[in-house]
């Protein structure tokens, strides 16, 4: 039976007289990779926070791996890990001692386990060095390697991508997919980088104003772009309007982009074959242009 790792459920919360969250729920069950979007200042941040404990006086509740936050709040974080956008490490300490400090709080940590999750990094052979010398990317990895090391239940990454290269990004991807995969371990990934998020996630949550407006389920949506690369891209494009009214852009590389319903997949690629005109095709959740036309003149209350 699936597990609810974490349940927000009817969550508010004012600052004076504004109100920033207003009745927030949902749940991620175990091994769930949820990323949460929507316009800067539409709450995600704050449900974050709220959910560690860090914001009090709130209406609702927040239940993780079934304990409340505000009635057995000890019991309820020690089975989470908060990543927050900005550095959350002592600067003038080493990266050994800033993990050191972190993690038995959660469990035992023996020696292996810890050099693994720092060679896994990159980091390895700058453990010894103040993380006030590291960059804004390198401070994001040594964050990773915490998760590696904890391991904790359910995970909460706020803006996690900020300040990553590309090596950076993919160690991300690969991590947080096999900690997902092979501990079960659940994540709420706050994000603006939608094609990261379509790559990894299992479901988007989305919120505006301090109100979710739904879920998109990334495995099973029905909005897909598609990419046929094809020889006689002329053709091809002639056959695809004619039965199926699909309008294809030509791009480089004779390849062809265009939206699809996936029923209809199976049934365009067989026409296609039957012409020998496919060298080969994948498939994206159009993440981005879900986001625009959700949040397109989204406004800040």
């Amino acid at each position: 039976m699936d597990t609810d790792v974490l349940n927000i459920i009817n969550l508010s919360k004012s600052f004076k007289k504004r109100q920033v969250l207003k009745n927030v729920s949902f749940k991620i069950k175990a091994g769930d990779i949820v990323g949460f979007v929507g316009p800067n200042a539409s709450g995600k941040t704050t449900t974050m926070k709220c959910c560690v404990g860090l914001l009090k006086r709130i209406a609702g509740d927040v239940e993780i791996v079934g304990q409340s936050i505000t009635k057995k709040y000890e019991e309820a974080v020690k089975n989470v890990l908060w990543i927050p956008d900005q550095n959350a490490f002592y600067e003038n300490f080493s990266a050994n001692t800033n993990l050191k400090i972190y993690t038995p709080f959660y469990r035992d940590i023996d020696k292996e386990d810890f050099d693994a999750a720092t060679e896994k990094v990159g980091l390895y052979h700058r453990m010894k060095d103040n993380v006030g010398t590291y960059s804004l990317g390198m401070t994001r990895r040594l964050a990773l390697a915490k998760c590696l090391i904890i391991k904790p239940k359910l995970i909460l990454m706020d803006e996690p991508l900020n300040g990553l290269d590309p090596v950076g990004v993919e160690v991300f991807k690969n991590m947080v997919v096999e900690l997902s995969t092979n501990y079960g371990m659940s994540f709420l990934i706050s994000s603006h980088n939608l094609n990261v998020l379509s790559d990894i996630c299992h479901r988007i949550v989305t919120i505006n104003n301090g109100t979710v407006l739904g879920e998109i389920d990334v495995r099973n949506n029905t909005i897909r772009v598609v990419k046929l690369v094809v020889e006689d891209a002329d053709v091809v494009i002639d056959l695809l309007k004619k039965n199926f009214n699909i309008d294809a852009t030509q791009a480089e590389n004779k390849q062809l982009l265009f939206d699809l319903d996936k029923s209809l997949i199976p049934n365009v690629i067989k026409l296609v074959a039957s012409k020998d005109r496919i060298i080969s095709i994948s498939t994206a959740i159009d993440l981005e242009k879900t986001y625009i036309d959700l949040f397109r003149g989204a406004k800040i209350e």
